[in-house]
């Protein structure tokens, strides 16, 4: 069973040294080692530990967290420490993972619909570890997009904020193309939806008023059926 928890990650075995401190430091570096944490990304620090013991030598110190799953922010865990064996002191201590992420921030204010470029974004840290929303880390991101609303410049961004540079904006004049047998038709028509490659959305064709679905098949182009 002892085989199997520590397997789990659920607690984690380890002989501390003499101190306070280097309890604390000790139970820290097992939290590291056991979920696999990367030292540059997480800090693990210990809050409280009680009780507080003048002298751990030779004891050893079971830690199991009161959390399932990878640890994230604050959290308690009981302690048991042992002499060869023997339960000899149980305590609490309180615990707190931090994680940090490395995203990529304005260097100035963007407006809304700006096209956006790495030469606009420097990295910064931050602490996300209540963090839910996808934020902007990779300049990957960044091809093809523009700014959906106002970025400002230190602010993290939320990938939520960025949207595709449409092939079709919104009210630009398009050419419409259709087939009848083997002939193609072309007409003006103008978007009544932005639109990427791939996409259906709404046009009018400029001669007739007619409005219609077509797909975009490239910059300026939409295919409609006749």
């Amino acid at each position: 069973m002892r085989r199997m928890i520590l397997a789990a990650g659920f607690c984690c075995l380890l002989a501390a040294g003499a101190g306070g401190a280097s309890l604390s430091q000790a139970v820290a570096d097992r939290i590291m080692t056991d979920f696999g944490f990367d030292s540059n990304l997480v800090t693990v620090t210990v809050a409280r530990i009680e009780p507080v013991l003048a002298d751990v030598a030779g004891l050893d110190v079971k830690v199991i967290p009161h959390t399932k799953g990878t640890p994230k922010g604050r959290f308690s865990a009981r302690l048991e420490m042992y002499r060869q064996g023997e339960l000899v002191q149980q305590g609490t201590a309180s615990i707190d993972v931090r994680l940090w992420g490395d995203l990529l921030v304005p260097v100035r204010n963007i407006s809304r619909g700006e096209s956006l470029t790495p030469d606009l974004f420097t990295i910064k840290r931050f602490d996300v570890t209540a963090w839910t929303e996808p934020m902007l880390a990779d300049a990957a991101h960044l091809v093809g997009c523009r700014a959906k609303n106002i970025l400002t410049a230190g602010r993290q961004v939320g990938l939520a904020r960025l949207e595709k540079i449409p092939d079709v904006p919104t009210g630009g004049t398009i050419t419409l193309v259709g087939t009848v047998g083997i002939l193609e038709i072309r007409a003006k028509g103008v978007a009544l939806q932005n639109g990427t490659i791939g996409e259906t959305i709404a046009v009018r064709n400029m001669d007739s008023g007619k409005v219609l679905n077509g797909k975009v098949i490239g910059p300026g182009t939409v295919v409609i059926a006749l």
